[in-house]
């Protein structure tokens, strides 16, 4: 008898589980979230915002049953201080033409619409964009994720095998790191739980895996730390100088104020912050990303960011206007975050050039 007979099965078994492993615990938040930039506050809280308006896009060719976002929206609900309600928003499929050559930041933006210009008032605001990385935005990756810097879309790749059984596990655990979970040292490393089976963990138990090959759902809850840490997050009081602008995340900073989506981010002179309508803002990022050249980016593995400043429309020379942009970007240039530090730095060589032509 060939003892060596049954390896190459054994083998592949445990290929399987260590494949299974990999994608259970796909998930790409890997920093802390910077201490300028944390809205769980906006969304666990009842004030400043007493709705949640949750938009949710879906690339042509990708299937999202209806129960993956109900899960969501009960995850939501039993975590978040709503009293006016969670709003779940499905909107048409985006036509894959129409973004398949952008990167995954600028997609998502495009896809964008926001809550009702003409609501009133102001709800908090959660995007959430799916896409099947194996037919389309293949350069996107294969990992569900939030970006630390703007963590206000779950940005969620759906697969064709084991995916299905383990998904709507996995947008809850995005959505966690929404709400600011898994930065508390205690208990994580930054970005996940070390509590074994708790839904910020990123590696399910033995059972749990072996369980997806028979199309059993993992089913996992918020550990005994998380549930507390989401009530130490209650017990503090939101930063009045960060807000939603329609969908944009706006943050007040001394002389100027930064508005921002994912991989998209715009500065604000503060005396023109009254002039700020995100509508059209957002349309015009819409229109400019069509101009971009992804091919040459596409070429490269660094991320490519949306960025810019708003300004007034009609343009203005004087002196008194210019010094006072120069103001708002010298301020800008000690910002916290080393991009809009960067964009600053670039709109005062430029108003330099400007002045001496």
């Amino acid at each position: 008898m060939n003892r060596n007979a049954g390896i190459p099965g054994r083998l592949l078994f445990i290929f399987l589980i260590a494949f299974v492993f990999v994608i259970i615990s796909g998930c790409g938040t890997k920093a802390i979230l910077p201490t300028y930039m944390q809205p769980e506050l906006l969304y666990l809280k009842e004030e400043p915002y007493k709705k949640l308006y949750v938009e949710v896009d879906i690339v042509e060719g990708t299937e999202v049953p209806d129960a993956w976002l109900d899960t969501l929206k009960e995850f939501l609900e039993q975590n978040c201080d709503k009293p006016d309600g969670i709003k779940i928003v499905r909107d048409k499929p985006v036509p894959l033409d129409e973004i398949k050559d952008m990167p995954i930041g600028p997609a998502s933006v495009f896809c964008i619409n926001g809550p009702d210009p003409d609501f009133d008032p102001q709800c908090a605001y959660l995007h959430v964009f799916f896409y099947n990385y194996q037919g389309t935005l293949k350069k996107a990756g294969i990992n569900a994720h939030v970006i630390s810097s703007c963590p206000n879309t779950i940005f969620f790749p759906t697969y064709k095998f084991f995916r299905k059984n383990i998904a709507s596990c996995a947008l809850q655990h995005e959505a966690g790191h929404v709400l600011g979970l898994s930065k508390e040292l205690s208990h994580s490393d930054g970005a996940h739980c070390k509590n074994n089976n708790c839904l910020m963990n990123p590696s399910p138990g033995l059972l749990s895996e072996l369980g997806v090959f028979f199309g059993i759902p993992i089913k996992k809850s918020l550990c005994y730390d998380c549930l507390n840490d989401l009530a130490n997050y209650k017990s503090e009081t939101a930063d009045p100088n960060l807000t939603f602008e329609g969908p944009f995340l706006m943050r007040k900073e001394d002389g100027y104020s930064v508005v921002s989506l994912p991989y998209c981010a715009f500065i604000i002179p503060q005396f023109l912050e009254e002039k700020f309508l995100w509508p059209e803002l957002l349309e015009s990022i819409k229109s400019n990303s069509r101009k971009y050249d992804y091919e040459q980016y596409n070429k490269q593995k660094n991320q490519f960011w949306l960025r810019g400043t708003f300004t007034s429309d009609n343009e203005d020379n004087s002196l008194v206007y210019m010094d006072m942009l120069r103001e708002s970007f010298t301020k800008a240039a000690k910002d916290p975050d080393p991009m809009v530090r960067d964009l600053a730095v670039a709109e005062l060589k430029e108003l330099e050039q400007t002045q001496q032509e």
